[in-house]
């Protein structure tokens, strides 16, 4: 069931609980490790890199955190507010909603058959990509040998890995965390 639905192969997931929770083999908890494609999603939709981060996290026990809630403000002015949970609830992979992104003018949401859709005030509508349908070696090779725009400049996984040390680093610290972008 969960190859069929995470496209996964059935190795990755042989012994999962004893290398996924450890914090030496993973470098970080399930929000380093998940939460990474979230947040890089997250920053790329908002168009805006973090500027301040305030975390809470718990183990429950576990050798890594298995809950943590992120407040970010961007430095578009956008606040983003991310939950991870490492233990999935029943049902969890059978839902109808991936991603919802709500903003002061509606919704968006993401569903698990890959549809986007838009709820406003008076509109629900539909969106179609607007983004080539490609891999990420392939932008990448169109990038570096045809000079295409890259699709994910460095820059952006740097803005990545800010919000996520800078979630840990306020977890521990207990307060906010200023991050300081630099100046291109």
């Amino acid at each position: 069931m969960v190859r069929k639905l995470t496209g996964m192969p059935d190795e990755y997931f042989a012994g999962w609980r004893e290398w996924h929770r450890d914090l030496v083999r993973m470098g970080g908890g399930m929000f380093a490790d998940i939460g990474s494609h979230v947040v890089d999603l997250a920053l790329w939709l908002a168009g805006a890199p973090p500027v301040e981060v305030t975390a809470l996290s718990e183990t429950a026990g576990l050798p890594v955190e298995c809950f943590m809630n992120v407040q970010a403000r961007l430095a578009n002015g956008a606040l983003l507010s991310l939950t991870s949970v490492d233990v999935p609830m029943p049902n969890m992979l059978e839902s109808k909603q991936l991603l919802m992104i709500a903003g002061d003018q509606g919704v968006l949401i993401v569903n698990t058959t890959g549809e986007v859709w838009v709820y406003g005030r008076s509109i629900k509508e539909k969106i179609e990509a607007a983004l080539p349908d490609t891999t990420p070696e392939d932008v990448f090779v169109s990038a570096a040998i045809q000079g295409e725009s890259d699709l994910s400049p460095a820059r952006e996984g740097a803005y990545t890995v800010a919000l996520i040390e800078a979630a840990y680093r306020s977890a521990v610290e207990g307060h906010v965390i200023q991050i300081l972008l630099p100046r291109h």
